[in-house]
């Protein structure tokens, strides 16, 4: 006995029943086969998607309320509700930031600092800049912070050495950037980046003396040890999972670091602060704090800090072109730089 069309099957255009002449089939055969190929698609797709998405409710990230599928405004904190698309998103694991949050205008300064240097390193960036290109925008070269540079420990977080090299870094940044805004507060975020960057230069630079570097990894490593000591220290399903994955992250990072010879002290250093960090915090205290006098002094000085090293990217000071031109004559033999996520 042939069994009733489920409710939930499409109806199909009558061209696309008449199509199935091409392959001997009758109307009536041709949508029984296309409704037996959509029931298929439909089970496949219930089964790959994560638990999350196979119910038909939702739930607040503000307050962790179950809602109706289709409600815009939780019921019970009145907070927006992500949209359909954030939560597809979010399901199968990939977070965007919004257009004003710190993890975007951290990527858009990066951006902002490579074109500029396209423009005036008119032939160079695809690959790779030349030495005096990495010297003028704040590379960081151990000899020259000995030699009174300081500042090359943080403008160097903001110079990538490649197309590839900051596509990577800016995706990751959009990945982990969220969720630590969320955790910690946009004040603490901008403070752990800014912090764990610097770190993350200075060991490179006592650790591996002779070997310049660049690159935002180690500040974004620093945001996946943050966001694993959270998750650590949290103890629900939803940290776990966190801290999991965070830990999969810096494991992968430095496996990619391996294969790419990237810079696994500064991956190391920041992945070791951020976890010190996070875990000076007491997740339960973390949301009642985000606007505390503590977080938001934190924020300014973190904001100041990046702030700054941006600008010295972008208008570097007299000694940087000074030091640049210097270089020009460099004896054979002088190392290039080399980046904090790879080449």
């Amino acid at each position: 006995m042939a069994q009733e069309p489920d409710s939930a099957d499409p109806d199909f255009p009558s061209w696309l029943l008449s199509a199935g002449k091409l392959f001997g089939l009758t109307p009536i055969q041709t949508r029984w086969k296309l409704r037996g190929l959509h029931r298929k698609w439909r089970s496949m797709r219930r089964e790959l998607a994560p638990a999350s998405r196979r119910f038909e409710h939702q739930i607040c990230a503000s307050c962790g309320a179950v809602q109706p599928h289709e409600n815009r405004v939780c019921t019970s904190c009145r907070e927006p509700l992500a949209s359909p698309t954030a939560r597809f998103l979010r399901g199968v694991g990939l977070a965007f930031p919004s257009f004003l949050s710190v993890s975007s205008l951290l990527g858009l300064a990066m951006i902002l600092i490579y074109f500029r240097m396209m423009l005036f390193w008119r032939g160079e960036g695809l690959l790779r800049w030349s030495i005096e290109a990495f010297v003028a925008h704040g590379g960081l070269f151990p000899v020259l912070v000995e030699g009174g540079q300081w500042w090359r420990v943080g403008t160097a977080n903001f110079l990538h050495l490649g197309v590839m090299h900051i596509f990577f870094n800016v995706a990751g940044l959009s990945q982990a950037g969220p969720l630590v805004e969320e955790a910690f507060g946009r004040a603490r975020m901008l403070f752990i980046f800014a912090a764990t960057g610097v770190l993350a230069m200075y060991c490179s630079a006592v650790v591996m003396p002779g070997t310049p570097t660049a690159g935002a990894s180690g500040a974004l490593m620093g945001l996946i040890g943050a966001a694993g000591a959270w998750g650590h220290r949290d103890k629900s399903t939803v940290g776990t999972n966190v801290r999991n994955q965070m830990l999969k992250w810096g494991v992968y990072t430095m496996l990619f670091g391996f294969l790419v010879n990237g810079n696994h002290v500064a991956h190391a250093a920041g992945f070791a602060s951020g976890w010190v960090i996070g875990s000076v915090y007491d997740t339960k205290t973390l949301e009642a704090t985000k606007r505390s006098t503590v977080s938001l002094l934190l924020g300014l000085v973190g904001g100041v800090a990046c702030a700054a090293f941006i600008l010295l990217c972008l208008a570097p000071p007299q000694i940087s072109w000074d030091t640049a031109e210097s270089i020009r004559g460099r004896p054979a033999g002088t190392p290039a730089p080399h980046d904090s996520w790879g080449r």
